[in-house]
């Protein structure tokens, strides 16, 4: 059994898939698989990866048609055989000590979850922002700043036990994700560091993810993690950590992806906020960490989003902030 596997996403990533799968190979951490699924690329990726896989037998490639990267995730896990997995995009890359430095983490504390930091850089190389984390900070917290999927580092076991899936047709599937593995995988600990290069370009799906016309927001995948957290039942010191974070995924869904939406798919977004809030998480206007000024590390702005959400809600206003919404 391999340490880690390594689950990597490709598609139509010619530019940039050949420096990602290098980076993978040269980790200090040798004892891993890596799973490399290209998902019907249409350019070289698949070329240049079939020459790679040929001169490290670590890699298993496997080429699909085209069925996004939800689909291609839960492919990944369902090949992994290593004690923990972890995701790559085939457009990042990650710095040499990276995957040693979650494994021994995940080893010395018996961590089911380890959350580690990113480094979002351009592709020239440079760096323009480092998020890392002390290990003193409380991890459900730090969870809930960046709700990507990478940067962690996840007990395959525990990973199946919760049948943890990505709903494929939906964008942002990565917040249901995190949610569920934060709040309900058992030991949850921090590394520091940022060694996960997350490379900004103008093909990267998050420079063209506003305005709610040509996807689906993460409802199904939403409501599977709040069924599966309901089954499994959360432990009371996570549950106002739960529903913190349940509300961040609320605000990056209203107050960024909603911007300049139509007003159907906003009134979509409003009765899916106002429902999950009355069904699931009823409790929520008395939560002390949805205060401006508490000791919780988030961000001001986001402490802010989370007050003003709330407030729309409580006062039954979400609508009205809506028709706002759809003008800008």
């Amino acid at each position: 059994m391999p340490a880690v596997s390594v689950i990597v996403a490709v598609y139509n990533s010619e530019k940039y898939v050949r420096a990602c799968i290098r980076s993978i190979q040269r980790q200090t951490l040798k004892d891993i698989e890596i799973i490399v699924i290209d998902d019907g690329s249409t350019d070289r990726s698949g070329g240049i990866l079939e020459k790679i896989a040929l001169s490290d037998p670590r890699i298993r490639l496997v080429r699909q048609e085209n069925q996004g990267v939800a689909a291609v995730r839960n492919r990944g896990v369902s090949m992994a055989t290593g004690e923990y997995l972890t995701f790559v995009d085939g457009d990042d890359l990650l710095e040499r000590h990276y995957l040693e430095n979650l494994y021994k983490k995940a080893q010395q504390t018996d961590a089911d979850l380890v959350i580690t930091g990113l480094t979002f850089a351009a592709e020239d190389g440079r760096v323009l922002r480092r998020l890392a984390p002390g290990e003193s900070e409380n991890p459900f917290i730090w969870a809930m700043r960046v709700s990507a999927v990478c940067s962690r580092l996840y007990r395959t076991s525990v990973w199946r036990k919760l049948d943890v899936q990505f709903v494929p047709g939906e964008r942002g599937e990565d917040m249901p994700v995190s949610l569920l593995t934060s709040m309900l995988f058992p030991r949850v600990v921090l590394a520091d560091g940022a060694g996960y290069d997350y490379i900004q370009h103008e093909g990267s799906a998050s420079h063209h993810f506003r305005g709610l016309r040509e996807f689906s927001l993460p409802y199904q995948g939403l409501l599977r993690t709040f069924e599966t957290v309901r089954t499994e039942g959360i432990s009371p010191e996570r549950q106002e950590y739960y529903e913190l974070f349940v509300l961040r995924i609320f605000c990056t869904c209203f107050f960024d992806l909603g911007r300049g939406a139509e007003k159907e798919k906003l009134a979509e977004l409003t009765a899916f906020i106002e429902k999950v809030l009355h069904d699931y998480i009823p409790d929520y206007a008395s939560n002390p960490h949805t205060r401006l000024f508490t000791a919780d590390a988030l961000p001001f702005s986001q402490k802010a989003a989370v007050v003003l959400l709330v407030q729309l809600a409580e006062h039954e206003k979400l609508g009205q902030a809506a028709k706002l919404l759809d003008r800008l």
